[in-house]
């Protein structure tokens, strides 16, 4: 999915869907009226920028496209895919050159002379012109050891190249030194050249940003509000002059693209229409569903009214310890958050911390501690709260307000997703230990005073020692009577109570995806970033044929929730929106947007309900050509209709 936002008003207006794997490549026509993305999917495709309609495409020659690029006039298109680029007459839709732009590395920059007769190429084979009247080179600067061209300028006199020696200006036609910046700050990642070409613009792999004047050479460090590399050290991923060069966009790691003037202070920071989406879970009854955001917030639906209700915390006067949240990758269906079988309490880990909150209300009624939740479960009688951790198990009396119990867990053989017996009176963990070659059910009684010692139970079907590669994975049904024993080679569905195995899957299961039964244990589910094409697939556990795979979402799912009777089902993940299916075909009947303080909005095939931005804010779902689409609502106005959410949100007859 590609995302669009207008900057003069800070609203994120809408997507452009059109390919099955992840995006890797953009370019605006000059005149702003076509969108050209590339993706994973060898294919390159034409938008219309304002329907989001599809124009034409190219499809099979570039693998995994790197970068895209016009000509000034818009005569021209440029297309790169690993070491090859196509240059199209882009009116006539004709190839006009096929060039092999780099013996070895990825060509990552495209830049077309003012007049359109050269196109500059740069890969870690170093920076090649073209002539575009026969497609033949024309130069080639070649980067010495630990050197890489990072930019031309947009007159096509000067070359910007970083190295040991840190960033250097040079002259195109002669590759003569210009200019040089030693103090970088750091290993420079990405480097551009004002259109004006009398400033450098650069990010290190450290986060940095600077910006170099080239006639002064002033330098000045840019410093986010927020560091701008994660955790893992992964660097900005890219920066960019606006065209009329008094603006300095830097897309960063944290998903925000912040806008720096020329002053090198930050002017504006635009963010994606929500969050993305980690947990959804439907009350015992029925009628709520409380959604957790990968932000920390969460909101609360009433499925009888279609109140929406955001979670909010309660000012602190001194400020609670933080801790950092856990992981956005979820197996086995964790969750951060679930609603108290009465029906009257919402627990949620939000900001480090476990919470408690009201369902009339969405106020916060406790601050139970810090917590980092893999997973986070009432029991059945509602008489304990579990938080299951990477080390660890809390066990909480959410009615005292207490933590009763901290439950130490051995890394080796701790299971990442909460279960129970038939009866409710024991908790399980599935238990796997790649020193002893093992694996088990681990369980542990609960009783008056909180967890009980470990005990194990044989896992039917497996011999006491594994095989030296033998790796599976557990999840077990809601009502504890069946499990489902993954391994690479095929998926076995086991009736706990006699060993017997119901269901034998050895095909479209894909390895490391999320497993889910449904509430009734008759349907198997898998979803998550291994599953093609984003889709929710299902299987009949008694049957074992393939159910309708629920298919639309443009990234991956990370939660589901069935609602009474299995309809309707609830689905969200990394595209924001929470999606909404008649689970009996698998249709897609609505979405749902949460944008925190902004408001929501929900959409329908025909319809779409928005609560308080403008209404060009919101988004319409449309079908088209097979799949579902978001797209503003600005010119649809006459499809808004009240009470959709609720309509959506009802169990389907």
């Amino acid at each position: 999915m590609v995302r669009l936002y207008d900057t003069q008003r800070g609203l994120d207006v809408g997507g452009i869907a059109g390919h099955n794997e992840i995006v890797t490549a953009l370019a605006f026509s000059p005149d702003g009226q076509q969108l050209v993305s590339g993706a994973a999917d060898s294919r390159f495709v034409i938008s219309q920028v304002d329907s989001g309609d599809e124009i034409a495409s190219v499809s099979g020659a570039l693998p995994f496209a790197s970068a895209i690029t016009f000509s000034p006039d818009g005569r021209l298109l440029a297309l790169a895919g690993m070491q090859n680029v196509q240059v199209f007459n882009h009116a006539k839709g004709e190839l006009l050159h096929g060039l092999k732009a780099a013996a070895n590395g990825t060509v990552w920059g495209l830049r077309f002379s003012p007049d359109g007769q050269r196109l500059a190429t740069l890969s870690g084979d170093g920076l090649r012109v073209w002539g575009m009247a026969d497609g033949q080179p024309q130069l080639h600067l070649k980067p010495a050891a630990k050197q890489q061209f990072l930019d031309v300028s947009a007159d096509f006199k000067m070359a910007l190249r970083t190295g040991a020696d840190g960033l250097e200006v040079l002259e195109l036609a002669s590759g003569r030194l210009l200019a040089r910046q030693t103090q970088t700050l750091g290993t420079v990642s990405s480097g551009r050249f004002s259109p004006d070409g009398r400033r450098v613009a650069w990010a290190t792999g450290s986060g940095d940003l600077g910006l170099w004047v080239l006639e002064g050479t002033a330098v000045t460090r840019m410093v986010a509000e927020v560091p701008l590399v994660d955790a893992g050290g992964r660097p900005i991923r890219d920066l960019v002059f606006s065209p009329q060069g008094d603006r300095l966009a830097v897309a960063s790691v944290d998903e925000v693209v912040r806008f720096w003037g020329a002053d090198g202070k930050q002017a504006q920071a635009l963010a994606p229409r929500g969050a993305k989406l980690r947990s959804v879970v439907y009350s015992a009854d029925g009628k709520l569903v409380a959604v957790a955001q990968s932000d920390g917030m969460a909101t609360l639906l009433d499925t009888t009214t279609g109140r929406v209700l955001p979670l909010r915390e309660k000012p602190q006067a001194v400020a609670a310890p933080r801790t950092a949240g856990a992981t956005n990758y979820l197996r086995l269906g964790g969750r951060v958050i679930d609603i108290s079988p009465d029906g009257r309490t919402v627990a949620a880990v939000a900001g480090g911390q476990l919470r408690l909150f009201g369902r009339a209300s969405g106020q916060e009624v406790a601050l139970l501690g810090p917590a980092e939740a893999l997973d986070l479960r009432y029991t059945r009688d509602g008489r304990w709260l579990l938080v299951l951790e990477e080390e660890r198990l809390q066990v909480w009396d959410p009615s005292a307000r207490l933590q009763v119990q901290t439950v130490p867990l051995a890394k080796p053989v701790q299971g990442s997703a909460l279960a129970f017996d038939p009866t409710g009176t024991q908790l399980w963990l599935w238990a796997l230990s790649d020193t002893e070659r093992k694996a088990w059910i681990e369980v542990r009684n609960l009783g008056p005073n909180g967890l009980g010692a470990a005990q194990r139970l044989p896992v039917p079907g497996l011999p006491p020692l594994l095989a030296k590669d033998d790796h599976f994975e557990g999840v077990f049904s809601p009502d504890g009577r069946l499990l489902a024993l993954s391994r690479p080679e095929d998926t076995r569905v086991i009736e706990l109570s006699s060993g017997r195995v119901l269901l034998t899957l050895t095909e479209d299961m894909p390895w490391y995806a999320t497993r889910q039964f449904s509430p009734d244990g008759r349907e198997l589910i898998a979803f998550g970033s291994q599953v093609p094409a984003n889709a929710i697939l299902r299987w009949d556990v008694k049957t074992g044929k393939p159910l309708p795979a629920f298919t639309g979402h443009s990234e991956t799912v990370q939660t589901v929730a069935f609602g009474p009777g299995q309809r309707p089902m609830l689905s969200g993940g990394n595209c924001r929106e929470l999606w909404m299916w008649d689970a009996a075909d698998g249709i897609a009947v609505g979405s749902l947007g949460l944008y925190a303080d902004r408001g929501w909005a929900a959409a329908g095939a025909e319809h779409y309900e928005v609560s308080s931005p403008a209404h060009e804010d919101a988004v319409l779902l449309r079908t088209g050509e097979g799949r579902l689409q978001v797209v503003p609502a600005a010119t649809q106005r006459q499809r808004a209709k009240a009470g959709l959410l609720r309509s959506l949100l009802e169990p389907l007859k």
